[in-house]
């Protein structure tokens, strides 16, 4: 066990909601045996757990949360968290020792795991210790359900568990809680390019009147468009990620397939366009992964849409952080039917900036309060015609910029799953942890026997985005991503540009 010194991590306060709100009623109520809505947390150190380290850690933070101590029941027209009077929390942190010291025996466990449903009468949660891996010290998997939570307040919880490993040579205690400061501090990370700031020339009046016209006019537009896309929704294509499912989850992650780190990522993006974001990156290499493994399947991604979930925070202020369900799910289609990378890269980043100015969020929370009232019959025939409209739910966190501990052991990495709701047999999760990124994915057994094919295509699919950027070391503009507003709507605008790579 290291003895490097520690501090808490300075994250926002967490606050605890004792009430039972709509969106935290909606995951209550489209739980089901055969897809439960709960989130799977894994996290690994090269030390050793115990028990007893995670007992002693929690401790203090249950017994101040009711939502840890309590499970949903009704109560009168609206629901209540009914507090356990024997709560014991032995009940909720187990041990397992695998039956052989391989990665397929971990998988197999975990797949086992997660399919099954928490107890309903009891708090919806626990930690297993998991001992006799392949590496050395040991996993810790966390079932948390989302009535508790969405990815936010979970997230502020388990930040509230850890503390900080301080950057070797580290001087100023006063920098360690702050993960900004301790990443800069990190020797091995990689070396910050110069940047030349140049000043931007004055804009002319008539040039500021415009850019407000234009922000008026696609605001209307994009609030619009949101609208028609909600009430309009059609149909996505079927595929092998569509159809009867069994109950039984295959999992599977990027960790020790393929080295995604941020700095690599982020050097992609700006290769192409000094606007993309990290996440524009990844979801294009999904995209481009979907694309080849429709293709190896026989199919034809050229006429094909894949549209997914995706979460969308919806706190307004940063701190303090409810642990609660506040968070809104938008529709987003990937890019599979586009041939070259430049275009879904800029088909992906212009629409999901569409879909952050307009209502479609806004719209998405009214619509998950609005389904926790209605009767069970109305909500089942609306989340039926919703899941014909998509194929699974993909989420993105960053769970921290520095290292952790957590109950007296470092992290060495963590990844999580993500539940999909209503009957959606996939899920996509991306986690961040200091310098690497683990893709997470989940799916039905009767979907998808295993996830070997796929991993393989996004390998694929990884090293042919790097090797068909001009250099990804100098970032330029690229004339596949619209530079004025108008050019959102105007589609030569935005694929314009070279083809580079058509396949």
């Amino acid at each position: 066990m290291s003895n490097i010194p520690t501090v808490r991590a300075d994250m926002p306060s967490l606050r605890i909601c004792t009430n039972v709100s709509g969106p935290d009623a909606f995951w209550w109520l489209v739980d089901a045996d055969n897809n439960p809505m709960v989130v799977n947390v894994l996290f690994q150190s090269d030390d050793v757990w115990t028990p007893k380290d995670v007992k002693e850690t929690l401790q203090k933070p249950v017994e101040d949360n009711i939502r840890l101590r309590a499970y949903p029941k009704l109560s009168g027209l609206w629901w209540q968290w009914e507090e356990v009077q024997d709560f014991s929390l032995d009940n909720h942190i187990k041990l397992h020792v695998l039956s052989e010291p391989t990665d397929e025996a971990l998988t197999k466990f975990i797949d086992d795991e997660v399919s099954v449903q928490l107890p309903r009468d009891q708090p919806l949660w626990k930690f297993i210790v998991i001992h006799g891996t392949k590496e050395k010290g040991s996993r810790l998997l966390l079932r948390m359900h989302h009535v508790i939570g969405d990815g936010a307040g979970i997230g502020a919880w388990i930040h509230s568990l850890c503390e900080v490993v301080p950057p070797p040579g580290s001087q100023n205690r006063g920098d360690l809680t702050n993960p900004d400061a301790a990443a800069k501090d990190e020797p091995d990370g990689p070396a910050s390019p110069t940047i030349v700031v140049r000043s931007k020339p004055k804009r002319s009046v008539l040039r500021k009147i415009r850019d407000v016209i234009d922000f008026i006019i696609v605001e209307i537009m994009v609030m619009c468009l949101g609208l028609l896309k909600i009430l309009l929704l059609t149909r996505d294509s079927n595929s092998p990620f569509k159809g009867p499912k069994k109950g039984q989850k295959r999992t599977a992650s990027t960790a020790g397939v393929l080295d995604l780190t941020v700095s690599e990522v982020k050097a992609v993006g700006k290769a192409y366009d000094k606007s993309i974001t990290v996440n524009d990156v990844l979801c294009t290499l999904l995209a481009g992964t979907f694309r080849r493994f429709f293709e190896s399947c026989g199919l034809h991604p050229d006429e094909m849409t894949l549209r997914l979930t995706v979460p969308m925070n919806m706190r307004t202020r940063p701190n303090p952080i409810d642990m609660a369900n506040q968070f809104s799910l938008v529709f987003k289609t990937l890019p599979i039917h586009l041939p070259s990378i430049q275009e879904r890269l800029a088909s992906f980043h212009v629409r999901m900036g569409l879909v952050k100015l307009g209502l479609e969020p806004h719209l998405g929370l009214i619509m998950m309060m609005g389904l926790a009232w209605l009767p069970k019959v109305v909500r089942d025939r609306v989340l039926e015609h919703f899941t014909l409209c998509s194929s699974g739910v993909m989420t993105n966190v960053l769970a921290s910029t520095v290292h952790y501990r957590f109950a007296n052991r470092d992290l060495k990495d963590c990844g999580f799953w993500v539940p999909s709701s209503g009957d959606l047999g996939l899920g996509i999760s991306i986690c961040t942890y200091v310098e690497k990124i683990n893709i997470g994915l989940i799916v039905d057994e009767g979907l998808l026997p295993n996830w070997d094919r796929f991993l393989v295509c996004m390998k694929e699919e990884w090293e042919d985005m790097k090797a068909h950027v001009p250099d990804f070391r100098q970032p330029h503009k690229s004339p596949d991503v619209p530079r004025h507003p108008q050019d959102m709507f105007d589609p030569v605008a935005m694929y314009a540009g070279p083809q580079t790579h058509k396949r």
